[in-house]
């Protein structure tokens, strides 16, 4: 989950009780209009201006986080998407995988030669596979030199982008292969773009993956 008041911030997502909270009594508190059990303060998350403490349900998993900032708090909360959480906005599961874009062709290739992981399958396509690890990270692209082109010589350091990628032609999805849709004010397009400078432009991704060993 990425932080609203610690700048690049991000929190691990688990259900299971934090260490801090084991064995300890917790008071019942309200946010945003919920009744939860509120742990001790994370001193690990926590900084000098925002306190940190992990919330709970009745049966002690872990559904969320409060920041809290002077007399200000912020709530996150974990949600159905990981996405959703990662951003605290309201994905959808798409009933479809990355799979059943592909012709069967493609598919039968994927198998064959063993590209049955995400990051294996990215590597054979300039469509932008967006995983929530990938909105963390960022993304590192393929430079070519502006005077050898294919064949690099060694030392030259005239480089350029490869090729440019359309954000919004991007398809969001997990380990899995499970898609997901954004919801139309996303934050996803606007924080892309900060981590890579990505060009904005709409395909339609429903064309795609006709032939996975030509580059889909």
């Amino acid at each position: 989950m990425f932080s609203k008041r610690i700048p690049n911030k991000v929190y691990p997502v688990s259900q299971d009780i934090s260490e801090i909270d084991v064995d300890t009594d917790v008071e019942q508190y309200n946010y945003d209009d919920t009744l939860v059990y509120r742990g001790n303060l994370d001193p690990d998350h926590s900084t000098d201006t925002v306190k940190v403490y992990w919330l709970y349900d009745e049966n002690s998993i872990r559904v969320g986080l409060a920041e809290h900032e002077d007399d200000k708090h912020t709530t996150l909360w974990f949600r159905e998407t990981p996405f959703g959480t990662l951003l605290q906005e309201d994905w959808e599961a798409e009933n479809k995988t990355i799979w059943s874009l592909m012709t069967e062709a493609a598919y039968e290739d994927c198998i064959k030669y063993g590209w049955t992981s995400i990051d294996a399958l990215s590597k054979r396509t300039n469509i932008l596979l967006i995983t929530p690890k990938k909105v963390v990270e960022g993304f590192e692209f393929a430079r070519q030199c502006t005077r050898c082109i294919d064949s690099k010589q060694k030392d030259c350091l005239k480089t350029r982008p490869l090729c440019d990628f359309d954000i919004t032609s991007a398809i969001f999805l997990d380990d899995d292969g499970v898609l997901y849709k954004p919801p139309p004010d996303s934050s996803v397009y606007a924080t892309l773009r900060r981590r890579a400078g990505l060009v904005v432009s709409v395909v339609d991704s429903t064309a795609l993956f006709s032939s996975v060993g030509a580059g889909i």
